[in-house]
């Protein structure tokens, strides 16, 4: 149906078994494409790895202060005394007002926008600047603060959500997102990344801030 009428009736078949054999290898080629693409784009995530922990830098410009700080965060006697060295953790790397968290973990009342006043405008805002939201560079015209930013009092700080994976070995670091993986909100902090300095620890419920409304698999 995306295809001019008359391209479309020089390669679809007259007969049922013909438009049947079309639809299949269509759809065959559609969800794989769909995979073939998931994979690419997982394997060529910014992430870090150590021991057990696998973290990622949702912010490109974040990569570099991931890379460098995340060895000394997992020293800290509250992160280090919160992981089971038996489990497997995906860890977000992502600034404190990051938009998309809600999807992640329930992380707060604020990111939980399925209660929040002006759903449809929000969402129809994020259709028409997709990109610009997940980058960080666009202002919702309902948020007046910042919701990548980094900027506080207490200088540059992090928001840290750790998930236990389940449900798959973990081999390699991309296989934290493997499609079979099950990864489960734990614990999040709130640091200082210069000076390690602890602003906000908490356990995280199982549910997403979505609670049981189906979401991306992120």
């Amino acid at each position: 149906m995306f295809l001019p009428r008359g391209l479309e009736g020089s390669i679809a078949f007259s007969t049922v078994a013909g438009k049947i054999a079309l639809f299949v290898v269509i759809s065959v080629g559609a969800v794989g494409g769909a995979f073939v693409l998931r994979a690419y784009t997982v394997r060529h995530l910014p992430l870090w790895t150590g021991s057990n922990v696998t973290a990622l830098a949702v912010l490109p410009e974040d990569e570099q202060m991931m890379q460098h700080r995340m060895p000394e965060i997992l020293s800290v006697e509250q992160v280090r005394s919160r992981l089971n060295q038996n489990e497997s953790y995906v860890v977000y790397f992502l600034p404190t007002n990051y938009v998309m968290q809600g999807l992640i973990a329930d992380t707060g009342g604020d990111w939980q926008l399925y209660k929040r006043h002006h759903s449809i405008g929000r969402f129809t805002d994020w259709v028409f600047h997709p990109f610009s939201h997940l980058g960080g560079a666009h202002h919702s015209v309902f948020d007046a603060a910042n919701h990548s930013g980094h900027s506080t009092a207490a200088g540059s700080v992090w928001r840290l959500i750790f998930l236990k994976v389940s449900n798959v070995v973990v081999a390699e670091p991309s296989d934290v997102f493997a499609v079979s993986a099950v990864r489960t909100p734990d614990f999040m902090v709130d640091l200082d990344a210069h000076s390690l300095n602890i602003l906000d620890l908490k356990t995280l419920p199982v549910e997403t801030a979505w609670g049981k409304v189906p979401t991306p698999a992120f």
